[in-house]
């Protein structure tokens, strides 16, 4: 068996018992929504919530993907293990910082 399978055989086994991660959304226009179903669709992942600062379109979404939905990012702290931010380019520095500080990783 050469390395790059014996890598991948492990890396396999590896995610199989893990519990998926608990993923969450913020901004949930065309790209957020896009995150916000891989997420919900994916076996690797729990949907916990979205966030959108448009009530409507959060609840839209939220209820749609059937999870969670907030206006307000901060109720998601300490509640996720990964997040999405996809906002206004001038606003992800506030919001990605408040994660990271937290110990949740960005994307």
């Amino acid at each position: 068996m050469d390395r790059r399978n014996s890598a991948q055989s492990s890396q396999a086994g590896a995610s199989n018992a893990a519990e998926p991660l608990r993923a969450a959304v913020v901004g949930v226009g065309h790209l957020g929504k896009f995150h916000a179903e891989k997420y919900a669709g994916s076996n690797r992942a729990q949907l916990v919530g979205v966030v959108d600062v448009d009530e409507a379109r959060s609840r839209a979404v939220g209820e749609l993907l059937q999870t969670e939905w907030f206006t307000d990012y901060r109720r998601l702290l300490g509640r996720v293990d990964c997040v999405s931010v996809a906002v206004p380019t001038q606003l992800h520095h506030p919001i990605a910082k408040d994660f990271l500080q937290a110990g949740v990783h960005v994307l």
